[in-house]
Parts: structure tokens; C-alpha cells; sequence
């Protein structure tokens, strides 16, 4: 008895081989890549520390007079002693982060690491859906989804006017990509003839696409201009693929 695979291959070459329906799918899928491996690698910008300046430091006014200020410094200056605390910061102005736009510095930067954290939970959540889901509504549609879910949340990124809220908006793009990496590639590989499968499933668009994010927030050095870049990038992907 054939097996599935062979089968397979047998009806994709009796309905014409690798023809328009493949190169469009193959193009769709490693374009759309664009939008996901962004999404995901996002906060390798969005949670850059540009560094800081303490703007205003409050001191105790008992210890005022044991403080020598030819020993502070106000580069990256969070506190000094015991009895003074920056309560302010001042940011470089040619980039634009998380950090700088709530503040996560000094008793705050865990929270960068929290949102990417919270991020990769839902890459987990993504991960572990993808499979039913896919079964269920089926592998086009669960596609067609993910892509939906990135192109929302990144809008909704956009807006985020806390990091809280924004945490949130994290853990939905990581549900996301979680989605879209588990069935993106089967996708291609259930179309595309045994013999163009391997070029097709190999072609290095995920580090591309990593390496044009580098580029890209280069140009940028904004975090909410990425986020709207990425939800206009997905719009098209979106209307093509639907």
C-alpha cells in the first residue's frame, strides 16, 4: 500500500504539478513571515534601554549634609546612599522605547523583562492551540487567523498608553506567532510536489526577515511607528490571503 506522502504527491501532479495556486502560496507565506518574525523579535527594540540621565534627585533633608556631590554622577544615576532617591529621568532624544515611554528603569526595568516574558507565554498558548485548532477550522484558516491576530494587536499596540496594557497586547501577539510558526511550513508542504518541497520549506525567509527588522528600527527609532509599520504590512498580507 502507497503512503500518504506518495499518494499525496501523486494527486498534486495530476492537478498540475507546481503551478499558480504553489508560487502565489510559497510567496504569501514567506512575505507574511515578515510580519510575524517582526512581531516576535519586537522587543529586541521596543525593550532597548537608550540610557538615562537623573533629572531630579530628592534627598533626605537629615542627610543633606553628608552627601559630597563631587561624587555623583547623574549617568544612569537610580539612587545614592541610602537617603536619595532619582525621581525623575531624562531620556536621549533620537530613540524612542518602552523604557523611555514609561519610565522602566532602576526598580522598574523588571517590567521589560515581564512583557517579554508575558510575550512568550503566549507563544506557548499559540504553540499548544495551533494543532486542534488547525484540525478543527483547518490549516488556511488557522493561518489566515494568526495573521488577523498580529495585525490587530500590533495596531492595538500602537495605542498602548501603560505597559500593563501593553503586556497584554504582548501576550496576544505571542499567541499569534505561536499560531502562524506551527502552520505555516505544513501548509507548503501539503501542497508543494516532494521534488520543489525542500527549496520551498528552506528558503531562508525567517533570518532575512530578522535582519531587515535590524534595518528597519534603524530608520525608525520609534517603537509605536514599528508597531503601525508592522499593521500596515499586514493589512495586504491579510486582504491576499483572504
Amino acid at each position: 500500500m502507497s503512503s500518504y506522502s506518495s499518494r499525496l504527491d501523486s494527486l498534486i501532479e495530476d492537478l498540475g504539478g507546481c503551478g499558480t495556486l504553489q508560487k502565489l502560496l510559497c510567496i504569501l507565506i514567506h512575505i507574511t513571515v515578515i510580519l510575524a518574525a517582526w512581531s516576535l523579535l519586537g522587543m529586541a527594540f521596543i525593550g532597548y534601554d537608550p540610557g538615562f540621565t537623573c533629572r531630579k534627585l530628592d534627598v533626605n533633608a537629615n542627610k543633606l549634609s553628608s552627601i559630597n556631590m563631587s561624587e555623583i554622577s547623574t549617568n544612569r544615576l537610580c539612587s545614592f546612599g541610602n537617603y536619595s532617591t532619582c525621581s525623575s529621568y531624562l531620556f536621549p532624544t533620537g530613540i524612542k522605547t518602552v523604557i523611555s515611554e514609561w519610565n522602566l528603569v532602576c526598580d522598574r526595568r523588571w517590567i521589560v523583562a515581564f512583557i517579554t516574558s508575558f510575550q512568550m507565554v503566549g507563544v506557548l498558548v499559540g504553540n499548544i492551540i495551533s494543532g486542534p485548532l488547525a484540525d478543527s477550522i483547518g490549516r488556511k484558516s488557522s493561518f489566515i487567523l494568526s495573521v488577523l491576530i498580529l495585525a490587530i494587536f500590533n495596531f492595538g499596540g500602537y495605542f498602548s498608553q501603560s505597559w500593563k496594557s501593553y503586556s497584554v497586547i504582548r501576550f496576544f501577539i505571542g499567541i499569534g506567532a505561536g499560531i502562524y510558526f506551527n502552520v505555516d511550513l505544513p501548509i507548503l508542504a501539503e501542497f508543494v510536489p516532494s521534488k520543489l518541497r525542500t527549496i520551498a520549506l528552506a528558503f531562508p525567509s525567517e533570518p532575512l526577515s530578522a535582519m531587515l527588522f535590524a534595518f528597519i528600527t534603524y530608520w525608525l527609532h520609534d517603537w509605536r511607528s514599528v508597531h503601525l509599520l508592522k499593521t500596515i504590512i499586514g493589512i495586504p498580507l491579510l486582504m491576499n490571503l483572504w
